[in-house]
């Protein structure tokens, strides 16, 4: 008996401490198609290529991923305050509890898929009013959002043809000669009226290189610090694979692919898929737990410096959509019921918000790139420290109880919404600062028109544009922010742990990275983004981010417990009072005896085991089901670790009050006993749970 009991505690150790996600066996499976149009003598310079060879060299390059969580979340650290150890530290990156097996499906396209590609474009092409690169030619995006989308369904692999995610990084290859009869020709994409890179992401689940397309340069003008993230990663002419360069055309000397091999080509292109599963289709959380609720309002608060008009008056170009955002927020709050109340204010009428707005304002220093003489200047700017307004913001009294939303939405609010203590509700306000009088170039943290965290979204609109800290070609890229309903959704999405396509966490660097090569297309965020809508990949992302550090917490939670277990068992258990660990008795009533019930923990085990692939897929009927699941084996999870720490501490309590002179054996035997079953049976439950755990993520397939 002894020697069961040292290695079940043993066990319980080695799993506590020992896993961890590059010993899991098995991820979540993930296929990546990967389509070429124009790459089989019929596109540009008639060039070909092998792709069976580009799947290999995908497979063998980046065939597991694993994210990271950036952030210790707030409602991790609010479990903290009683702990003797201190809270984790904010900015804590760790890698997720699972990763990604990613499969890669190369595929040639037949002709006809690009000549329908050609004729589309010829359909699109307008002239180049303000050319920003020295391009002749624009070409809109939006008519080629169906085309790709019927190109997935007839040639690749669709989401109805199997139960693993599929996404489709798209190349394309045209013939410029053939359409317009000048190799020359610089044509430059367009999306909602605002340029767009030859690299973008699409409104499905797809993303798509022109090859043909640009070159466009874009970036930031800022000079490189390592305190600011965003000062790196502008893209070049030789951020993208060139094919006129391979075969040395004039004007275009001094890249690095100039006389390239044709494998060079081909990696150029797997960097590119890789840097596309890395930003965009399976981005890092910036929350180590993104909660579960099953309501959500978002009140949408304006404060206004100026009478001069009313964001949530509709028709002008200064007005919010609500409509617009209370689509966006049912996608990005896919568990919750989300509820949008609005409400206009003079921010002169209320004295708390205005001077915790003036208190947050600072002043900056920095060099920045002029791209016409391509010199760094000296730049001042007054700018708003969002971390010190929101917690300002934070700090004041109850929206709903401090009369900030209009009467006549409240009524429309559901009853569950206003009721104290309702715990699986989440307010997420929304202050939006609609400024005239202040300068009308401040900006959020220097450089954003929104910022957010878990507890609330910050916007600033002015009525006036002005020229930011970014680049296209030789221009640079202007802020409008008198319309601000982009913004309000991107911070939406920012307060449920989407960081954008530009920024991930690099290990071996052992810090975030930023790269602008994906930063065109549909989505909201960053400087150069061209939506108001997100892509159904930011979508995927955050549910599969939402189970899995759901799941991640309850497994920390019981990782706590075991090593309140083996911190007791070590220090009462193991080698004391002389006593042998094999006149323990049988387990038995103890539990009723010490606790009356214990927390049913085998329903817990059960739930992880039934969130089949099947359910992950987020139909409507199956939603709540799922969402329900996940919030009964938090609970569970809760309901053990305060069991173990109640009959711990209970436990401890006696000892500490006693002092020990004489034992007689067989009254010792019996407060012994005691203490050893209930560390031994909280300790058999608790593995029991873990081993059940461990076992089943293999077999959890999420969407």
């Amino acid at each position: 008996m002894k020697s069961s009991l040292l290695l079940l505690l043993s066990l319980i150790c080695i799993l506590s401490y020992a896993y961890s996600p590059e010993d899991e066996p098995g991820g979540i499976p993930i296929q990546i198609q990967v389509l070429l149009i124009g790459f089989q003598q019929d596109g540009a310079f008639e060039y070909t290529l092998d792709p069976t060879r580009l799947n290999d060299l995908l497979q063998e390059s980046h065939y597991k991923h694993n994210s990271y969580s950036i952030e210790t979340s707030i409602y991790h650290l609010l479990n903290y305050n009683n702990d003797i150890h201190g809270a984790p530290k904010v900015h804590n990156p760790v890698s997720l509890s699972t990763h990604y097996d990613i499969t890669y499906n190369v595929k040639k396209l037949p002709k006809q898929s690009l000549e329908r590609y050609e004729r589309l474009m010829l359909s699109q092409f307008m002239d180049a009013l303000v050319p920003v690169d020295g391009e002749t030619d624009w070409l809109s995006i939006e008519p080629f959002e169906p085309y790709f989308e019927n190109e997935i369904k007839t040639y690749g692999i669709s989401a109805t043809q199997t139960d693993t995610p599929v996404y489709t990084v798209f190349f394309v290859n045209p013939s410029k000669i053939r359409m317009l009869h000048d190799d020359n020709r610089k044509y430059i994409y367009t999306l909602n009226h605002q340029i767009c890179g030859p690299a973008w992401i699409g409104a499905g689940r797809y993303l798509v290189v022109d090859l043909s397309a640009g070159p466009l340069k874009y970036g930031t003008t800022l000079h490189k610090s390592t305190m600011e993230k965003i000062s790196e990663g502008s893209v070049d002419y030789d951020s993208l694979p060139r094919l006129v360069e391979y075969f040395q055309k004039d004007g275009y000397a001094g890249t690095s692919l100039q006389g390239a091999s044709p494998i060079e080509i081909e990696a150029h292109m797997a960097s590119l898929v890789i840097s596309a599963v890395q930003h965009v289709i399976l981005p890092d959380s910036k929350y180590n737990l993104i909660p579960l609720y099953q309501k959500v309002l978002i009140p949408i608060l304006i404060f206004r410096d100026h009478n001069d008009y009313d964001p949530l008056d509709p028709g002008h170009e200064t007005s919010i959509e609500i409509d617009l955002i209370k689509k966006e927020g049912r996608r990005l709050f896919p568990f919750a019921e989300v509820t949008v109340v609005t409400g206009s204010h003079s921010l002169h009428e209320h004295k708390h918000i205005s001077m915790a707005l003036s208190k947050s304002i600072r002043t900056h220093s920095s060099f920045e790139l002029n791209p016409n003489t391509t010199r760094f200047e000296t730049s001042s700017k007054t700018y708003i420290d969002s971390e010190e307004l929101l917690l300002k913001l934070r700090n004041e009294d109850d929206i709903l109880a401090s009369g900030l939303v209009q009467d006549d939405f409240l009524n429309s609010v559901p009853n569950a919404l206003n009721k104290k203590g309702n715990l699986r509700t989440k307010i997420l306000p929304v202050y939006v600062f609609s400024l005239k009088n202040t300068d009308s170039n401040i900006l959020l943290d220097k450089y954003y028109l929104s910022v957010a965290n878990q507890q609330a979204v910050a916007v600033l609109q002015s009525s006036k544009a002005f020229a930011g800290n970014h680049y296209q070609g030789s221009k640079l890229v202007s802020f409008f922010p008198h319309s601000v309903t982009r913004y309000i959704i991107s911070g939406l999405a920012q307060s449920q742990g989407l960081m954008g396509p530009t920024l991930r966490y690099s290990a071996p660097h052992n810090s975030l990275k930023n790269n602008y090569l994906w930063s065109y297309g549909q989505h909201p965020f960053g400087f150069i983004g061209n939506g108001t809508e997100i892509s159904q990949i930011f979508i995927d992302a955050i549910v599969r981010n939402t189970i899995i550090t759901n799941v991640q917490s309850s497994a920390t939670s019981l990782k706590k417990s075991l090593s309140k277990i083996s911190i007791f068992s070590e220090k009462y258990l193991l080698d004391s009072l002389g006593y042998d660990i094999d006149l323990m008795p049988t387990p038995g009533n103890l539990i009723d005896r010490l606790y009356h019930t214990a927390p049913n923990i085998v329903e817990a085990i059960d739930l992880l085991q039934t969130l089949t692939s099947n359910e992950l897929l987020l139909k409507k009927a199956q939603k709540d089901e799922v969402a329900l699941k996940i919030v009964l084996l938090t609970t569970k999870v809760n309901a053990f670790s305060e069991y173990v720490t109640q009959e711990i501490n209970k436990a401890e309590s006696q000892l500490m009050c006693c002092t020990i002179s004489t034992v007689n054996k067989t009254e010792g035997r019996s407060s012994y006993r005691m203490i050893m079953l209930v560390v031994a049976l909280s300790a058999v439950a608790a593995l029991g749970l873990f081993i059940a755990w461990v076992s089943s993520r293999a077999n959890i397939k999420l969407k």
